[in-house]
């Protein structure tokens, strides 16, 4: 390169080194002892799964509102419009244990309107608190779940907290089908996760799940145009609780597997999945296929995409449903 390329070069890589540095916020973590805060209230575990008379009970919402306004006072809120800051550094042991007793907190006390004030600054945070709003939503499906004694109730909070999120710029999904910053989070706000999918996989929580079929169908609207989201849509459809979407799935895997890239296709494994997809609802709705026009057709779509990819299983599942359907 001339000696004006390289110059040109490094000013670029200053530049950019410059821009990274300003995107970092930086928390500020008060100079204490956090594990003995952890271990002193180490009975608040217990007290989220007691039977507490009501003077406890306003004593438990005390501890939980201190330890989550301490939290969040070292959480810096990035400036609305920013789409590219970042939280330095990633949550410590400290900053988990205090969003999985928030979150069993907000599931135990089944009110709306005290789950805002803790869920709503949470998801503020947006991408550049990630790991902090991915602790949250991981803790209130593994553990809320477990704390909660009203699914009702547990569904009105998480329809409200997946409207919320809606609502603001940073979750936003971005124009193409390209990564975006909220993709990750978009996941996990639905309870999908190596963690969450076998808690809420389970068939005790079929009735959660049909209840929250509008909200599961909104976002996959939204999100399944990314291969990371309909890869973990599709691993939940597979589950004891997740098959109760799995004709409103279909449809909507449908209309987004011919857009899919080729990379996402490799690096979710997305033709084995969307297969045993396909052959659950063929072993479980085979009828709802043959009488219901619209799901046929999008049963038939996915199936005709992951042919024309040889994956074997699905080669095999045609010749089966052609047998039934007719040839294909």
């Amino acid at each position: 390169m001339s000696a004006g390329q390289r110059q040109q070069r490094e000013a670029q890589r200053q530049w950019a080194r410059e821009q990274k540095a300003d995107l970092k916020l930086h928390r500020d973590v008060q100079d204490i002892d956090h594990h003995v805060i952890q271990k002193g209230f180490g009975f608040l575990y217990a007290m989220l799964r007691a039977d507490l008379p009501g003077e406890e009970e306003e004593t438990l919402a005390k501890y939980v509102q201190e330890l989550f306004d301490s939290e969040m006072r070292t959480l810096p809120k990035p400036e609305a419009g920013d789409q590219r800051a970042e939280i330095q550094g990633t949550a410590y042991e400290f900053d988990q244990w205090v969003m999985a007793r928030v979150a069993e907190f907000v599931a135990r006390a089944n009110s709306v309107e005290t789950a805002r004030r803790f869920y709503r600054p949470i998801l503020e945070l947006g991408p550049a608190g990630k790991y902090w709003v991915e602790d949250f939503l991981q803790s209130w499906i593994v553990q809320g779940l477990q704390v909660s004694k009203d699914q009702k109730g547990y569904a009105a909070i998480w329809q409200e907290m997946v409207a919320y999120a809606e609502t603001l710029p940073a979750w936003q999904p971005g124009d193409g089908n390209y990564r975006c910053r909220a993709e990750g989070l978009a996941v996990n706000l639905m309870g999908f996760s190596d963690a969450g999918v076998p808690v809420l996989g389970d068939a005790k929580y079929r009735d959660l799940i049909g209840s929250m079929a509008a909200t599961f169908k909104r976002w996959a609207d939204r999100g399944l145009k990314y291969g990371s989201a309909a890869s973990w849509f599709a691993y939940f459809l597979r589950t004891e609780s997740g098959q109760v979407l799995l004709a409103q799935g279909i449809k909507q895997l449908a209309k987004t597997v011919s857009s899919l890239h080729d990379r996402e296709w490799q690096h979710h494994d997305l033709g084995a999945l969307f297969t045993e997809v396909l052959s659950l609802c063929w072993k479980h709705r085979q009828k709802d296929v043959q009488k219901d026009a619209e799901l046929q057709a999008a049963f038939l779509n996915i199936l005709t995409v992951l042919c024309a990819r040889d994956i074997p299983e699905a080669l095999h599942l045609r010749t089966k449903v052609s047998e039934i359907l007719g040839t294909l």
